[in-house]
């Protein structure tokens, strides 16, 4: 098999997890929207909880190592040595098991102190306790999934999450009907891990031999611990919030605020992190052929789509929070709409600092992106615990709205420092009017509307009121139409030519704008 560097199976690679992600968030987001419907206010607190410990385990436990992974075994392959690959996933297979040995040992025996943490009292400790299976499971998963990607079985990986996550929501569904509440999710959550290893061990078994190389561990920690404490500190920017509540708050009030962060999940689980898997390689191919000047140019094109797109997403999800807490969680969380509004307004101060970070990381400076992130969790986590006293989980929102205030602000200071970022701030500044218009027409439009009916009109009033703005503002040119034909055109040219004239037609008022950027011409 040819692993050398392929650009079109790298693109393909990327277009399978956007999709992957996709799917396995809109089912995960099904699953907690049955889940929340099945236990209490202070067991979605527990859950809340255990899943902030068992990931800060799973991020000790693995080591950096699924990276380390994906990066040594790539390579040797590339270069032909099989024998050395081969010796590396055993290597990191060997030190993956007896570290998730460790942490989740470590987790069982500390669950009692977790539960007191969180409640100040031992009720919950069966919860955390059940959880470690969740580390054991996980931590030589996560290295398994960077071997296959370090042997370009990207697809495959991505069926077998979806594959995984139908099952667990099937399973779970049943364990919920017969009572089982947390301990069901703990079991689909072991259930979707073990799918996965049991579907990759053959994958791999195609590609490498493990009873032939030897490879020595120094080298791969040597690489590899860095990138675990890059891994924890970007956990705790995004995750600092929810331990400031799990620490000061009631596990009722920690609930509350999960359904919260769960309702703003799909954003940056969809959205973010599509944009960080094509953008992050982008701009790397285009910093080794045009250097800091390559990057620029990428870094204001990006903003510029970041915005239109984004901004929309930041002021929708921040309109039509209610109808969104009753969906994921039910008319109880009532609570959880104050936060959401906060958290989804802070969206895209969050969604503008990825081009700032990914350039960053493109460029080799990870020790400023690591320092951006350190301030950031500095200064979300004081903001939160001043606030959180005075505001409760409207102050842990806060909290997370400085932080992305922080990374957004202190990282554009940093990359000053090594290139030129400027943001399209034309685009910007036209796509937050055609925003701030959408969301107070859909939140008048809806508010005295069932709330059945609420988030359906909701989204398409949004949306026919936004795109109106854009073509009132001409916030789209013609370049950004020649864009979206490359995005969506294929061999079944038949298919997206109408597509690009209706929207070129809605967008700018004339049909052919397009095609003239493209210089297809129609017969």
């Amino acid at each position: 098999m040819n692993y050398k560097a392929d650009a079109s199976r790298t693109v393909k690679g990327t277009l399978g997890f956007v999709v992957q992600s996709s799917a396995t968030s809109l089912l995960g987001l099904i699953l907690f929207a049955v889940f929340a419907r099945f236990v209490s206010k202070g067991e979605m607190g527990a859950y809340a909880g255990l899943t902030f410990t068992v990931t800060i385990m799973q991020l000790s436990g693995v080591l950096g190592l699924n990276t380390a992974a994906a990066r040594f075994t790539a390579k040797l392959l590339a270069e032909g040595e099989r024998a050395e690959a081969s010796g590396v996933a055993r290597t990191i297979l060997t030190a993956a098991a007896l570290s998730g040995c460790f942490f989740s040992l470590l987790h069982y025996f500390s669950a009692p102190h977790f539960s007191y943490l969180m409640s100040q009292s031992y009720e919950y400790t069966g919860f955390f306790q059940a959880a470690s299976v969740i580390i054991l499971i996980y931590v030589p998963l996560l290295t398994i999934e960077g071997l296959v990607q370090g042997v370009q079985e990207y697809w495959r990986l991505a069926m077998l999450k979806v594959i995984g996550q139908i099952f667990r929501l099937l399973v779970c569904l049943w364990l919920f009907t017969s009572g089982w509440g947390v301990y069901g999710m703990i079991v689909g959550w072991s259930l979707l891990g073990t799918i996965m290893l049991l579907g990759s061990i053959p994958v791999l078994r195609w590609h490498l031999d493990f009873k032939d190389g030897k490879y020595g561990l120094k080298p791969i920690l040597r690489y590899s611990m860095p990138i675990m404490a890059a891994g924890l500190a970007t956990y705790l920017s995004n995750s600092i919030d929810l331990f400031i509540v799990m620490s000061y708050g009631l596990p009722e009030e920690l609930g509350a605020y999960n359904v919260a962060l769960a309702a703003s999940g799909a954003l940056s689980t969809i959205l973010v992190a599509s944009a960080t898997a094509t953008l992050l390689p982008a701009t790397s191919a285009v910093y080794g052929v045009a250097n800091v000047d390559g990057v620029n140019k990428v870094f204001f094109k990006a903003s510029r789509y970041l915005a239109l797109l984004f901004t929309p997403a930041s002021f929708g999800l921040a309109s039509l929070a209610w109808p969104v807490i009753l969906i994921m969680g039910g008319a109880s969380y009532r609570e959880s709409t104050a936060p959401l509004i906060v958290i989804g307004l802070t969206f895209l101060i969050y969604s503008l600092s990825t081009p700032i970070t990914t350039s960053l990381t493109a460029i080799g400076e990870t020790g400023k992106f690591l320092k951006i992130t350190l301030a950031s969790v500095v200064v979300g986590s004081t903001v939160a615990a001043l606030s959180y006293p005075i505001w409760g989980i409207i102050g842990a929102a806060l909290g997370r709205a400085c932080l992305s205030i922080c990374n957004l602000t202190f990282g554009f200071y940093q990359a000053r420092k090594v290139f030129s970022p400027r943001f399209d701030l034309e685009a910007l500044a036209k796509s937050l009017l055609a925003s701030i218009v959408m969301a107070f027409t859909v939140h008048v439009g809806t508010s005295n509307l069932p709330s059945i009916l609420s988030m359906p009109i909701g989204v398409m009033v949004g949306v026919t009121v936004y795109v109106m703005m854009l073509r009132l503002t001409r916030a789209v040119k013609d370049e950004d139409l020649r864009v979206l034909s490359e995005a969506i055109s294929s061999k079944a040219w038949r298919l997206s030519e109408p597509i690009m004239d209706l929207a070129s037609i809605i967008l700018t008022g004339r049909r052919g704008s397009w095609r003239i950027q493209t210089g297809k011409e129609s017969s």
